[in-house]
């Protein structure tokens, strides 16, 4: 199972996923925690250069490229070998993003997004998608005040910008209610920790065959 936080900056998903990764370990579940762009040195590498202010400049079909490049390597070197190894996989960003920042805000050809991510991921999507919703200027200011932050790339597109953001990934999550779970950002940690556990752990007694759905809701 794959489950993906997405969000705009300073929303709290990174927390969160970190957070739900922690639980299925705690749980004995067998599960890995990815981010997008990074978690494979090539992946990585294009993090830095996309986030950190070396990219200013690019254009915005370059820029997704680039993006669509780190995603390609992780979901073939790590997503994908997990998913067939039956692990779950918690995922801080995804395709999500890349249509929204890129595609959405930025005008970049969706077909062209779609075709590239469907080249390497072919018909896996997230099983559940956690879209955290928060005012753009609570985000940003939550995301400059982080101690080390350098990765300021988006916070500095400005308020007009990130308002697009924020509502695209709405528009996403109203067309696709069965994957997207939309939570309000500005809830405390302890919050929406809570939220979102019970509906992972809904959703996985769901896939779980009946004596064992018994058994999970008896259990909790």
């Amino acid at each position: 199972m794959l489950v993906t936080f997405e969000g705009g900056e300073g929303s709290g998903k990174s927390t969160q996923a970190k957070l739900l990764y922690d639980h299925f370990v705690a749980e004995g579940l067998d599960a890995i925690f990815v981010r997008e762009p990074g978690s494979t040195p090539v992946a990585e590498g294009i993090r830095s250069f996309l986030l950190t202010g070396r990219s200013d400049g690019i254009s915005p079909n370059t820029e997704a490229l680039l993006f669509m490049a780190a995603r390609s390597d992780l979901w073939l070197n790590v997503i994908i070998p997990a998913l067939n190894a039956g692990k779950i996989v918690v995922s801080d960003r995804s395709q999500d993003s890349t249509v929204v920042y890129q595609g959405i805000c930025k005008g970049v050809d969706r077909t062209l997004i779609d075709n590239i991510f469907r080249s390497f991921a072919g018909d896996v999507i997230p099983r559940r998608t956690y879209l955290f919703d928060i005012d753009p200027l609570v985000g940003i200011a939550r995301s400059l005040s982080r101690a080390g932050n350098k990765e300021t790339i988006f916070e500095d597109m400005g308020l007009e910008y990130h308002r697009k953001v924020r509502f695209g990934f709405l528009d996403l999550a109203q067309k696709n209610p069965g994957r997207f779970v939309v939570l309000d950002g500005e809830l405390s940690v302890t919050e929406l920790y809570d939220r979102i556990v019970a509906d992972i752990g809904a959703l996985i007694a769901q896939r779980l065959p009946q004596g064992l759905q018994e058994l999970t809701t008896a259990s909790s």
